[in-house]
């Protein structure tokens, strides 16, 4: 197939799935990288020498194209390099795709020269044929329905909200880093009572845990140490904390803070003493004097 499929294809999987903006430049560029076995196409031309050489030895839609050389790269580059897991999630995009041309592709070689396809010959393709053409075509409408989904945080974000799951709340906050977020939900307190409310979220705290502030009560309700998430959505505003690391004890002159001490979040107001990692919310006025 030609670039332009194979970057809207990995792409589109991405966009849908709510992958973070900066994987999809991954993805794309990862899902050129099989065809350095191919002189001719784009990738080939830019590094010629080494994709002659790769084309020799192991021919087209052969070796780059096997799952048996991205999947462990994927592993390797998700634990410990991440940019690299991502491109080889890319390159995998590609050779699942390439699955609907007429030939397929070897994807267990050198172990089985078995070939994989995804459809019956009648509705698979040749590369930049018509066929192909309308297919991209097909790919770049439901590339832009994705991209709204992705700006509602894709399918992942879907299922959090559809099914309330307090786990899927708290994975999804944690990608989100430094974002100010809320929590709106239900929660069995530990005397039974079930209360129905709108928190912002302070932070994590182990194990599984979040803290969530009330701002009416002025109170951090410690989740799962106060209480039972009984449904969970999270809401995004759009807006960042502001941080600031204290090696020395600090005083609060003004303004409201939040910091860990002894991995539990609290709050801090005038005249409390604060230490380590101190947030605030974007737009608030404090000040913070070392103390003596």
């Amino acid at each position: 197939m030609i670039a332009p499929t194979h970057i809207v294809f990995s792409v589109l999987l991405g966009t849908t799935l709510g992958a973070p903006t900066w994987w999809l430049k991954w993805l794309a560029i990862g899902s050129l990288l099989p065809d350095l076995d191919q002189p001719q196409s784009i990738v080939g031309k830019m590094v010629y020498p080494i994709s002659s050489r790769i084309n020799k030895l192991f021919g087209h839609r052969g070796l780059m194209h096997s799952m048996l050389v991205w999947i462990p790269l994927t592993i390797i580059g998700l634990n410990y390099f991440k940019p690299l897991g991502i491109l080889s999630i890319g390159a995998m995009t590609h050779s699942i795709i390439d699955c609907m041309t007429i030939t397929g592709v070897q994807l267990c070689t050198p172990f089985s020269e078995k070939i994989f396809v995804l459809a019956n010959k009648r509705y698979r393709f040749r590369s930049s044929s018509r066929q192909e053409m309308m297919f991209l075509g097909v790919l770049c409408l439901l590339l832009w329905g994705a991209a709204l989904l992705h700006a509602r945080g894709g399918i992942r974000k879907l299922l959090v909200d559809v099914s309330g799951s307090y786990d899927l709340v708290r994975e999804a906050y944690e990608r989100r880093g430094m974002e100010e977020c809320h929590f709106i939900g239900k929660v069995r307190l530990l005397d039974g009572m079930i209360i129905e409310h709108e928190w912002l979220i302070v932070g994590t705290e182990e194990p599984n845990g979040l803290a969530l502030f009330d701002k009416k009560e002025k109170k951090i309700l410690h989740i799962p140490h106060d209480g039972k998430p009984l449904r969970a959505k999270l809401i995004g505003t759009g807006k960042h904390w502001q941080s600031v690391k204290l090696a020395t004890p600090g005083e609060i002159e003004s303004g409201d803070v939040f910091f860990k001490i002894k991995g539990r979040w609290a709050r801090a107001t005038d005249g409390s003493t604060v230490l380590g990692h101190v947030l605030y919310q974007t737009g608030e006025s404090v000040a913070i004097k070392p103390t003596t």
